[in-house]
Parts: C-alpha cells; structure tokens; sequence
C-alpha cells in the first residue's frame, strides 16, 4: 500500500471517492431524482485521468462510479482501466440491467469490485420501487456475473424502505447462497438531485409527529 492511504487511515481521512460518472439512468426510482435531470454532458475520459491523478495525489485507494447508471456509458470500461491505471480499485454501482456476462467478466479482469441494487425478489414490487419491470433481467445477470466474479468482487446492497424491509434477511441470503457480498442502506432523503421525498417509504413506526 502506499504511505498516503496509510496516512489517512490514519488520521481518520477518506480513502473512497463517489465519483458521480454520469447522471443519465434507465431505471425511474421514485426515491431518486437523478433520472429527472437526465444530464447528457459528461466528464471526458481525459477530465476522468485528472480526477484520478489528484485522487491518488490525495491518499485515496478506491473510486465509486455511480451516477445515474454507469453502465449507460459506453467507454465505462475503458474509464475503469484509467482508474486502475492510476493505482485506483474502481467500484462500479450498477442497476444490473445492462451487466451482462461479458461487461462483467471484462470488468472483473481489470480488477473492479461490482455493487448491483437490490431492493426485492418480487417483480411487481421491483417494478413499483425502481420504475421499470426488469427484475428478472437483473437477477440473470447477477448470476452470471457470480460465475465470474472473485472473492470480494460482487455483491448487492439493498436500500431499505417501507416497503420492502421485510424482505432483507432473503436478500440477504440471497446473496450468501451464491457466495456474493451484501450490503444494506436505509432510504434517506436529502434536498438535491440524488434523492427524492417519498412517503410511502418510510414505516410508520418511524414517524414522528
């Protein structure tokens, strides 16, 4: 490892970067109001090689490509050999809608971890969550992404809600059946594009009034 890391891990400085890639996205969660803005300029390859260069000038060893759906970008493979390049491990945050074997496979090999959102087994539930009825698309995907993958490379991460908290200890074992990470988020809502007020949601029980 080299001493910066080391040195922010130490003084308790961030060693991850969310790098927003792009704000483009084919999902239309009703959580997120990214897919409203559906930003079509995006940083070029050589702004990207920048960024990198100064994060690892900076002490910082990981780099979140998320968006949007980065897998809209054509070049995202491209853009994660630069952050590898750099000396960055490039974490792609994906929909899974567009992971197919190949991508992930090729992703893998250079060395990327992948986090897919999974929110639900039920395809009318996903359907209600993230907008669109591919479910059954994603969750191909995620498994044959898992053939590829690495110890460590896969997971999913669940945002949970309202709507669908009860379903976490079988997305979680979900995950653990086919040896893949998971991860868990509660849904928030913050003023910006990254979010959007849904009141439904959010439990009851967690209401205050």
């Amino acid at each position: 490892m080299r001493l910066k890391p080391l040195i922010n891990l130490f003084w308790g400085r961030p060693v991850e970067c969310v790098l927003y890639f792009n704000q483009r996205c084919n999902s239309r969660c009703p959580m997120c109001a990214i897919w409203t803005a559906n930003e079509k300029e995006e940083l070029s390859l050589e702004q990207l090689k920048n960024i990198f260069a100064q994060l690892i000038k900076l002490g910082f060893l990981r780099v979140n490509f998320q968006g949007g759906e980065p897998l809209l970008r054509r070049d995202v493979l491209e853009a994660a050999r630069l952050a590898r390049s750099c000396g960055l491990v490039p974490i792609i945050i994906t929909n899974g809608i567009f992971l197919k074997p190949e991508l992930a496979k090729a992703l893998f090999d250079e060395g990327c971890s992948i986090i897919v959102s999974l929110d639900t087994l039920k395809p009318e539930l996903y359907a209600k969550i993230r907008g669109v009825p591919q479910l059954p698309v994603v969750l191909e995907n995620i498994e044959e992404a898992a053939r590829f993958a690495k110890p460590g490379q896969l997971a999913v991460n669940m945002t949970v809600h309202g709507l669908n908290a009860e379903e976490t200890e079988d997305i979680y074992n979900f995950a653990m059946s086919r040896n893949i990470g998971f991860s868990a988020y509660p849904y928030n809502y913050n003023i910006g594009v990254a979010s959007a007020a849904k009141d439904e949601l959010i439990p009851d029980k967690y209401i205050v009034e």
